[in-house]
């Protein structure tokens, strides 16, 4: 794939730089923590937004789901645990 990941962590934060050779131009994504997948996700669902899972696939098992902002920004809602 090329060269390996960067990731650079600010604080709490992480940025994390990925080289996808398919994309061809920069994107931002990002994370969203939660303590409580299932309330995020009721609450998700009754405020309209659209899960996109086929932006990329995740491992089985994964406690995790992707949204897209209504600017087109891709975030991955994930458990804490």
């Amino acid at each position: 794939m090329g060269d390996p990941i960067n990731c650079f962590k600010f604080g709490d934060k992480v940025l994390w730089i990925d080289r996808v050779e398919t994309v061809s131009q920069a994107e931002i994504w990002l994370e969203v923590v939660t303590d409580d997948l299932d309330a995020a996700t009721e609450y998700f669902q009754e405020s309209d937004v659209v899960r996109c899972d086929e932006i990329e696939p995740l491992p089985e098992g994964f406690k995790g789901f992707w949204i897209s902002s209504p600017s087109n920004i891709i975030h991955l809602v994930t458990n804490s645990d």
